[in-house]
């Protein structure tokens, strides 16, 4: 491969970019059908003898596969999952990572500093969301949420277990397996570990089998007093964990911060981090966007709920812009990281995989030396999370953070907040979208926004073209509205009732001078849930 070759094909690439950040809020939301079938049909059915070469191959990805894949994911109207789009820092830092395609896995003081932007750019999080650096000491990037909580859960499980009662001193599951089952009287095998929940992201039940808890033991505590029923009674929760305990089982308590269908925040979370605290329970806190919440006037009160847990996730690709994959997860020690992820105490790990140290200095500066026994101290990824080796993930986020700032990131979560709340006052207005829609998550206290965070769920009314007393009806209304390509929307169930979710959180939407409420992305999805109630 020759540089001119390269060259060439990067300016392939680099117009294409240019070309897609120019036009990307003005994209269709997804492909035509035609777009996808043609794409299908140019993918290689085998591998080539000879290669394509650098410059086809690139021609050939941009001209065939490029055009079924989203056309507007990341942007300003795909309003799917919790999809937060790639700042143009961000991509660009993405871009410069990919390049330099560094291995994040050992120290290497003496060679990289890209341990040191890491631990600094966990610290920068922090400080976004008001909470000091120092209380959440062991930290690693994953690549998304649910890798969060799966270490999050494995860190809990070893930690309950290496102070179990019942079990020689400091037992860990990642050194000597699950302890040997004990039976109840009843003759049922006694789980280790048990979680407890109320209406938790499905990654909590996918950590729990990851980590051989086992779905069938997470547990949803029952409601509490809100509306939605979104929190967990607190009493039930104590009397559970009390007789949970009592049995010789570890307890693991998860909260959310921003359930998923409804953007609602937990409930008591000091009430019930002070329960934890009680009966030794772990308290795992899954803020993957709602985190971001803090920022929002009067929700200051989540910063100080989020320094209660033992363990927090938090999401990088969604409300902080970075690109995929990326999201946190800190506890309160690295200790409780490197006993579930790090070598074994009894041998030593791999001698390839050990860190190298900084030549010492004597004629160094005391804050440069203050600085390099720092770096020097940071544990090595590889001991921290899942992986051995990956990429830096770091670099796009810090690009990210210091791109938008504090009020920069405050002026987003606004902005999407803002969005969502005049879409469900158009839902609410019997003028307007209340002719055929019912809003699901409307708040209810006075003064309070009409929903409380960036999502808005609704369904079709009774007597509209998708009633919900009809299984089938919000399928049917997701796909109509797809079908337009001019907005993006997924699909839920809430109550056992079908149900849609606009989620807002794209730095793009309405980010124009003309405001939220004049913006041309809220005129597009009013125009779009207005014509697919009224075409026959």
């Amino acid at each position: 491969m020759s540089t001119s070759t390269f060259e060439s094909s990067l300016d392939l690439v680099t117009d294409f970019l240019i070309e897609r950040n120019r036009t990307l809020p003005d994209l269709p939301t997804r492909p035509s059908r035609e777009s996808l079938d043609t794409a299908l049909k140019a993918l290689p059915t085998f591998l080539p003898e000879s290669g394509w070469g650098t410059q086809r191959t690139i021609e050939h990805v941009l001209q065939n596969v490029v055009p079924g894949l989203w056309t507007g994911h990341a942007g300003n109207r795909y309003f799917g999952l919790v999809t937060g789009g790639v700042t143009e820092g961000a991509q660009l830092g993405d871009m410069i990572a990919g390049s330099l395609d560094e291995s994040i896995q050992l120290n290497f003081p003496d060679s990289t500093i890209g341990l040191a932007l890491e631990d600094r750019t966990c610290d920068l999080v922090l400080d976004l969301l008001g909470i000091p650096p120092d209380t959440f000491r062991g930290r690693t990037i994953t690549t998304g949420a649910t890798a969060s909580n799966i270490v999050g859960l494995a860190c809990a499980r070893d930690s309950l277990l290496s102070n179990h009662p019942g079990l020689p001193r400091g037992w860990n599951v990642a050194e000597d397996g699950f302890p040997p089952q004990t039976l109840h009287p009843s003759g049922d095998p006694i789980p280790p570990v048990r979680v407890f929940c109320r209406k938790a992201h499905g990654s909590i039940n996918k950590a729990a089998a990851v980590t051989g808890i086992g779905r069938r033991n997470v547990v949803d505590i029952p409601p509490g007093t809100d509306a939605l029923k979104i929190g967990m009674d607190a009493y039930v929760l104590e009397r559970e964990l009390r007789e949970t305990k009592g049995m010789g089982i570890g307890c693991i308590v998860v909260v959310g911060l921003g359930e998923v269908n409804t953007g609602f925040f937990a409930q008591d979370v000091h009430r019930i981090a002070d329960i934890c605290q009680k009966t030794g329970a772990w308290l795992h806190i899954d803020a993957a966007f709602g985190a971001f919440g803090s920022l929002l006037p009067g929700n200051e009160h989540l910063s100080s709920e989020m320094m209660r847990a033992d363990s927090l996730t938090v999401d990088a690709h969604k409300w902080l812009h970075c690109p995929y994959d990326c999201a946190l997860l800190y506890t309160r020690t690295s200790d409780s990281l490197s006993r579930s992820f790090g070598p074994s105490p009894n041998t030593a790990g791999p001698a390839y995989l050990a860190p190298s140290t900084i030549s010492k200095d004597d004629n160094v500066a005391e804050d440069v030396q203050t600085l390099r026994d720092w770096h020097q101290s940071l544990p090595s990824p590889l001991n921290c999370g899942i992986e051995n080796s990956r990429r830096n993930r770091a670099l796009p986020l810090f690009t990210a953070l210091v791109e938008n700032g504090r009020d920069g990131y405050a002026d987003i979560v606004r902005r999407n907040c803002d969005f969502a709340n005049c879409i469900a006052k158009w839902l609410q207005d019997a003028q307007a979208g209340g002719e055929w829609y019912e809003l699901v998550n409307g708040t209810t206290s006075p003064g309070e926004r009409t929903v409380p965070l960036n999502i808005v769920l609704f369904r079709g009314k009774e007597g509209s073209r998708y009633p919900p007393s009809d299984p089938g009806s919000a399928a049917r209304l997701v796909k109509a509205i797809n079908e337009t390509r001019r907005i993006f929307v997924t699909i839920t169930s809430w109550d056992r009732v079908g149900a849609v979710r606009i989620a807002v959180s794209n730095w793009r939407t309405a980010n124009g001078k003309s405001g939220v409420e004049a913006s041309s992305e809220l005129a597009e999805v009013k125009a779009v849930l207005t014509q697919v109630m009224r075409e026959m």
